[in-house]
């Protein structure tokens, strides 16, 4: 049966931890007299608050309606801009879960956290940049990010999980972009992170977005996904790897420098077959709230999917 779903995505400047720094201090908070656990929860509560005060309101009035909300990746860093550690990560999935179950019917993608554990015996640190979709006081998918782009910002002694060849395995074993929201069973979704949705150039030709490249494989028959989601730092839209189907929605939001717009949701419109992966797109009527360039909250109209 046709679902309608709602999106809403929080616009805020991820490539620093600056802007996210400002919107606590304005509430009074001081990022510098907690801790890695504090600061967390702290940045959960400012995505918390946008669902309590625009989600839950309009899901009051449209029950029916399914709402995604959306962040932008590097939206959980510490507060200087480094990886969390690693104990800090996964209370941080307790305590983000836990939140999670207050408002069980939003599909609560919150960007990613950037966090590190210690690489073996080498001395070094193994950086993660992983991204979250919560659920009913669930964690119900989750995406390690494939491809390490400029702005990751490893420092000298830290490696990338996909530079591991035992990481590597697992990943490529245990992983997937696919997932649907429990209770939601015709809603198929596909999530990819920043520099995994760009086309790639090899000395093999180009290497499509991770989403486009690993559908046909994992579904040979499929028409695309319902919703293809993008959480971001600086990726604009690429047309040619979205692997959402005719009548279905691609969502972008992005923390990047500069980025303008920083959210953007289309209805995709297919003439012929998904592999001809060249879809028209119809913008999504939007409302901002705020005037902020750099944090506001974009509200879509409710999309029949």
């Amino acid at each position: 049966m046709p679902t309608e779903v709602q999106f809403y995505a929080y616009e805020i400047d991820t490539h620093d931890t600056s802007c996210i720094n400002a919107s606590l201090a304005r509430r009074g908070i001081n990022p510098n007299e907690m801790s890695q656990e504090h600061y967390l929860h702290q940045q959960a509560n400012l995505q918390v608050a946008l669902i309590k005060q625009h989600v839950l309101p309009n899901l009051q009035a449209r029950p029916e309606v399914v709402p995604i909300f959306i962040a932008p990746e590097f939206f959980f860093k510490w507060r200087d801009g480094t990886p969390y550690d690693r104990a800090t990560f996964f209370n941080g999935i307790d305590y983000l879960t836990a939140l999670s179950g207050a408002f069980p019917a939003v599909v609560w993608v919150l960007g990613t956290i950037w966090w590190h554990e210690p690489h073996g015996s080498t001395g070094m640190s193994m950086v993660h940049n992983s991204a979250l979709v919560l659920h009913g006081g669930k964690l119900v998918h989750s995406w390690q990010k494939e491809r390490l782009s400029s702005i990751d910002g490893l420092q000298d002694a830290e490696t990338w999980d996909r530079w591991d060849a035992q990481a590597e395995r697992i990943l490529e074993q245990t992983q997937t972009p696919f997932f649907t929201p429990p209770g939601h069973h015709g809603l198929s979704c596909a999530v990819e992170v920043c520099l995994d949705h760009l086309t790639l150039a090899t000395t093999h030709g180009p290497e499509f977005g991770v989403v486009r490249s690993q559908y046909p494989v994992a579904h040979p028959r499929g028409r695309g996904v319902d919703l293809h989601l993008l959480t971001a730092a600086g990726m604009p839209l690429q047309p040619e790897n979205i692997a959402a189907r005719h009548g279905g929605v691609m969502v972008r939001c992005d923390g990047g420098q500069g980025q303008r717009p920083r959210s953007q949701c289309f209805q995709v419109l297919r003439d012929g077959r998904l592999q001809d992966w060249n879809p028209a797109l119809m913008p999504v009527t939007v409302i901002r709230h705020g005037d902020d360039a750099d944090e506001c909250l974009a509200v879509y109209d409710a999309i029949l999917v």
